[in-house]
This record gives C-alpha cells, structure tokens and sequence, in this order.
C-alpha cells in the first residue's frame, strides 16, 4: 500500500484508504497462500500427486478403458523419473493422510496402489474460492464501502474498549 497516500483522523490516528479493487487484489493473493497452507500435503508431496494423478488419466485416456487408478511404485517411479526414497517418503506421506491405499501385493513382489481420492485439492481449492467471493461479495454490497472513497465514520466504528498496560507502564 506504498502508493496509497497515508491520511490522518480526528484521533491522529494514520490510515489509508482502500478501494474494492486493492480488497479483490488481496482476495487473489490471499486463495493461493490458504490453498497451500490449508493442504494436508507438503508442496512436494503434493506436486508428486498431482502428477501421479495426471499421468493415471493420460494412461486411462490412451487405453480407451475404465477409469483405473491402480499402479506401481516402479513404473511411477520410471514415468516420473524420481528416486527411490523420494518416492517412498511422498507414498508414505500420502497414505497416512489416506489419499492412497494399498490394493494388493507383498514386500517381496512390491504392492500396488490405489489413488482414493482424485478430486480432493479441487474441492479444498473450490471450498477456499467460495468462502473469499462470499465475502468480497458482501464488502462490495455492503452500506459501510464508502463510494466517494471517504473514510468511515469513527463513531459507526466498533473499537476494542480493552485497555492493556505496554511494558514502558509498567
């Protein structure tokens, strides 16, 4: 908000002024950080996944077949070119919060897996979207958004009434 010109109050108090666009602006900004903040994966696991996930629907597309969302660690681990205790740590990673399950297998031969749940990030993305437009919708309708872009009224302004003693009044 450095080009915002600072303005003072009756109280000399120093604020500046924001308009619905700076709010829509932040409202942007403010999905992506409570997308990544707000997923149980971190940003690595979560690429691996959404890759995984997306080559899954390319080789259901290629195969012409059901929708199939088994597979190996090995050819995930060839089509993705990763190694091996990357793979392992984000596979660990992704059953505990149980977005993939083991089907069937052994330690020996090596298990296959299955992905439980394809559409979770969209619906954590799509949860997060509408929670922000609601309120941006309501800013924008609300009375208190002054449209000559005039400060709102201290006295219509609910105030913390709460007195706190700082260090230096001790």
């Amino acid at each position: 908000q450095l080009q915002r010109e600072e303005k003072v109050d009756e109280n000399g108090e120093v604020f500046i002024e924001t308009t619905i666009e700076d709010i829509t602006i932040a409202n942007s900004l403010l999905k992506e950080i409570l997308l990544s903040k707000s997923d149980e994966l971190s940003g690595a696991c979560r690429k691996y996944f959404e890759q995984l996930k997306e080559y899954l629907s390319e080789r259901d597309k290629a195969n012409d077949s059901q929708p199939d969302t088994g597979f190996d660690n090995a050819t995930i681990r060839k089509v993705l070119r990763m190694n091996h205790s990357n793979q392992k740590r984000y596979m660990i990673e992704l059953q505990q919060v149980g977005l993939i399950k083991k089907n069937k297998g052994n330690k020996k031969a090596g298990f296959t897996y299955e992905v439980t749940s394809t559409e979770e990030y969209e619906q954590l993305q799509e949860g997060i979207n509408n929670v922000l437009d609601k309120v941006l919708k309501e800013v924008q309708s609300s009375e208190e958004v002054q449209q000559l872009n005039e400060p709102l009224n201290p006295n219509n302004i609910k105030r913390n009434t709460k007195k706190f003693k700082s260090s230096h009044e001790v």
